[in-house]
């Protein structure tokens, strides 16, 4: 039984803490938007200087095609067209319930805009009780409740290509537009065996072949992306070292000791941004002749070590 009354005093140290979250996530947008603008005049140098690392960088930035400070003007859409989505959740498995089984359920829209046509609302909803669907991910040692994020994604790709064909017979020629709820880089799958990133991946290639055949793009909706691959390229301008190249030793309380290669050089001090999101007191100090970085746990706070080889 839960005991309201005792949960009610813990939610004023909830509320203080949620206070102060909020404030620490404004100074992070502010620190975050402070290097896009200098990412914005030293595009070409953070990229050259991503390049130079190689493999050693630690972490995958996205690689701007473009300069960051393009601005596109998109047209106005078609007066009368046709938005086709889908959008799934599940139910996990439990030794707990009377089967063991997991259900996933999809729903999807058809929004007619200019046309007058009703919106079509609905989902599909599937029961996966067999041994196969239950333990075939074991034998690549992924757990159930993981393959069942993975069978929904495909799902959500099937049944859109399916909606889309069905449309396609009725209306041949109305612009129409497919929407997918979240990233269409599935970057969870590349630590997946090939045959279970295969078994995943290929409906879901065919999916998409099917809307390239009827004309019907394919796009993702993103309200509140996860993936770190664009706040990774911040990362390039956070680093005020320029050396790539030392490795860290195990970390000892209070300081990070370093295997150098070579005496970092300073490169675009960002410390002033980085106290305004952490600490007034300085983060830490580079010891050159000593190859060890002293100072507070703050600057690990705030980089987290995102760069192995960096003196941070």
């Amino acid at each position: 039984m839960l005991d309201f009354n005792k949960l009610a005093g813990q939610l004023p140290a909830l509320s203080r803490y949620l206070t102060q979250e909020a404030l620490a996530n404004r100074q992070r947008i502010q620190i975050a938007q402070e290097l896009f603008r200098h990412a914005i005049a030293q595009q070409p140098d953070w990229r050259a200087r991503m390049e130079a690392a190689g493999t050693g960088l630690g972490f995958a930035p996205a690689v701007p095609l473009e300069p960051l400070a393009t601005r596109v003007t998109i047209p106005p859409a078609p007066a009368v067209h046709t938005v086709l989505a889908t959008d799934g959740s599940q139910i996990a498995p439990s030794h707990h319930e009377a089967v063991y089984c997991y259900l996933i359920n999809i729903g999807y829209v058809l929004l007619h805009y200019g046309s007058g046509r009703l919106p079509r609302l609905d989902s599909i909803p599937e029961v996966f009780y067999q041994a196969q669907d239950l333990y075939q991910c074991r034998q690549w040692g992924i757990r159930t409740e993981e393959w069942l994020g993975h069978r929904r994604t495909q799902l959500e790709a099937t049944i859109l290509a399916e909606l889309a064909t069905d449309w396609r017979t009725q209306e041949p020629l109305e612009p129409a537009v497919a929407l997918v709820d979240g990233s269409l880089t599935y970057w969870f799958l590349e630590g997946l065996p090939d045959a279970a990133r295969t078994l995943i991946l290929q409906p879901i290639f065919e999916a998409w072949q099917v809307c390239q055949r009827l004309r019907i793009p394919i796009m993702s909706y993103l309200s509140a992306g996860r993936s770190l691959e664009v706040m990774n390229f911040l990362r390039l301008g956070l680093c005020p070292y320029r050396c790539l190249t030392a490795k860290p030793l195990p970390r000892q309380p209070g300081r990070i000791t370093l295997r150098q290669t070579e005496t970092p050089a300073r490169y675009n001090p960002y410390a002033d941004l980085a106290r305004a999101g952490t600490t007034e007191r300085p983060l830490a100090e580079y010891q050159p002749n000593s190859g060890t970085l002293r100072g507070t746990a703050d600057c690990i706070l705030l980089c987290k070590c995102w760069y192995r080889n960096c003196p941070h």
